[in-house]
């Protein structure tokens, strides 16, 4: 790299991070979840990847349609909003100004794969970062060659060059305050992916600089559900029965995001004493105060049952207690009395279910952590008060 072109990709970077990051970082509270913005990725003259008559586009946006439904149906008290409601072209800049315009918690972009050999296969998820791979790096290339499509590109992203790697230095130099969540919400992606469509090959999660990513100030994933170029892939993903399973497997991971975060939220609400009461009570007069409030650490959920002996549930078999909320089958620890309990059960199960948290029901109603620590408090202010 000569001396000129070293000047010429500072001051390129420079004026990306503060374009592209700097005023568009806003604080944002990630601890729930109100309005989730769907991204169908491509459309209009811009079609994707292409095989034959099936365009990239048109899957796309048949599952976040199907998406959508679900999550209508299953979590109306979401807001869900749509880059694209028709075949129509939306410049990638656009896509995420629209979630931030929307104060969205959470994008969700969705995508098709290509590669120039038709052995690549399998499903992945990408949060926004810098990754080294060739092979993704090649995946990122062809899905920012849409900007091309965009008569102001070159001012819109200050003259990125799409299929230049250097270009993608930039993403070691920025920093993403919503990693840790979009990973979070990857992860999940392929989880259920996984558990949905078994015959497929888990690509698992990844870091990378899709420009669709960049001005989103939220968490944020972009998902590619398979090798248009695999005629396996290409088989199982333009069927009607294939977008709905796609779709189902994106909405169960957002359910599962959206407890998790929740509840998490609940827990930091709730302190705790660093020191112990100088008149503690004790246990029985505890779990009296409580009435039908117990804490629970849940390893896993499903819609569907699972046996305590499956391997799933495993070493836990004989202590696993089935809870239901809604749709959902949880698979916990408990109940106890107390949220130090509980944590005590969460430390341990950690080791082997990383994702395990608290939550709590009251008889069979599961409410927050903190409206559970409000009920114990009502029931002992009535306790005092009767006695």
């Amino acid at each position: 790299m000569n001396i000129k072109y070293k000047i010429r990709f500072l001051l390129l970077t420079t004026v990306l991070c503060g374009l592209l990051c700097g005023g568009e970082c806003r604080a944002q509270n990630v601890s729930a979840l109100r309005t989730i913005v769907i991204d169908a990725g491509h459309g209009g003259v811009d079609p994707g990847a292409v095989s034959g008559k099936i365009y990239e586009k048109d899957l796309n946006f048949k599952i976040a349609l199907e998406l959508e439904r679900l999550l209508n149906e299953g979590q109306p008290d979401i807001k869900v909003i749509q880059t694209r409601r028709t075949d129509v072209k939306v410049n990638l800049y656009e896509r995420g100004n629209i979630a931030n315009r929307a104060n969205a918690d959470l994008f969700v972009s969705i995508h098709v794969n290509a590669a120039p050999t038709a052995s690549a296969n399998g499903h992945s998820t990408y949060v926004l970062g810098m990754d080294k791979n060739e092979q993704n790096l090649q995946e990122v290339m062809r899905e920012n060659s849409v900007i091309t499509y965009e008569e102001d590109y070159k001012t819109q992203y200050a003259g990125f060059d799409p299929s230049s790697p250097e270009s993608y230095i930039i993403f070691s130099l920025m920093q993403n305050i919503y990693l840790d969540k979009s990973m979070e919400l990857a992860e999940l992606v392929q989880q259920r992916y996984a558990a949905n469509i078994p015959q497929m090959r888990n690509r698992g999660t990844h870091q990378a600089g899709f420009l669709v990513l960049w001005k989103t100030a939220m968490p944020s994933i972009l998902t590619e559900i398979g090798f248009i170029s695999n005629s396996a892939d290409r088989e199982y993903m333009v069927k009607d029965s294939s977008i709905k399973t796609y779709a189902r497997s994106l909405y169960e991971a957002i359910c599962l995001y959206k407890d998790k975060i929740e509840n998490s939220l609940a827990t930091t609400q709730i302190a705790l004493p660093a020191e112990p009461k100088p008149e503690p009570k004790p246990a029985p007069e505890v779990v009296a105060d409580n009435n039908g409030v117990r804490y629970y650490v849940q390893l896993v959920s499903s819609r569907s049952t699972i046996k305590p002996s499956s391997d799933r549930l495993k070493p836990y078999s004989d202590k696993v207690v089935e809870r239901k909320s809604g749709v959902w089958y949880k698979y916990c620890l408990g109940g106890f009395a107390t949220v130090a309990e509980a944590r005590q059960a969460q430390t341990e199960a950690k080791e082997l279910f990383k994702d395990a948290f608290i939550v709590a029901f009251d008889g069979e109603e599961q409410i927050s952590l903190a409206e559970a620590q409000k009920r114990i408090n009502t029931n002992k202010a009535n306790n005092k008060t009767e006695k």
